[in-house]
């Protein structure tokens, strides 16, 4: 309900600083770590200097480098429910470079120098669908 209100506000006014910070916020309290930074690097694009989103942005990049020894089933549950996360997983491109750093890790190195496939790698990473070691 929380972020059906934000983007009731972002719709009258996308630049409502405030709308993006609650947004943002919920989504990491879903544990939609992926969403939240999404949403906090936006905000930081509006205003570079808000002490809430860069605390928010510092919190959400903890909150996804401080993965334990098991996964959090919750999140995975959420990251697997999302339509985002899913096309990215079934993106052709992507199985093959997860394919790569699994068997081939030099050709992997060479895609990974694709911003597109950068940006989505790291979506996975910050949804807790890939996990480093």
């Amino acid at each position: 309900e929380a972020i059906k209100d934000c983007e009731h506000c972002l719709k009258i006014n996308p630049f409502f600083v405030k709308a993006i910070t609650r947004k943002a916020h919920c989504h990491f309290y879903l544990k939609e770590f992926h969403k939240a930074l999404e949403w906090y690097e936006k905000g930081m694009k509006i205003e570079e200097n808000n002490a809430e989103l860069e605390d928010g942005l510092r919190r959400t990049l903890m909150a996804i480098s401080s993965t334990g020894e098991e996964p959090d089933q919750e999140r995975l549950q959420r990251a697997m429910a999302d339509p985002e996360i899913q096309a990215i997983l079934q993106d052709p491109v992507i199985q093959q470079v997860l394919k790569d750093l699994k068997e081939n890790p030099r050709e992997a190195q060479v895609a990974l120098q694709n911003p597109g496939v950068q940006s989505k790698l790291s979506k996975l990473m910050a949804a807790g669908i890939i996990r480093t070691k």
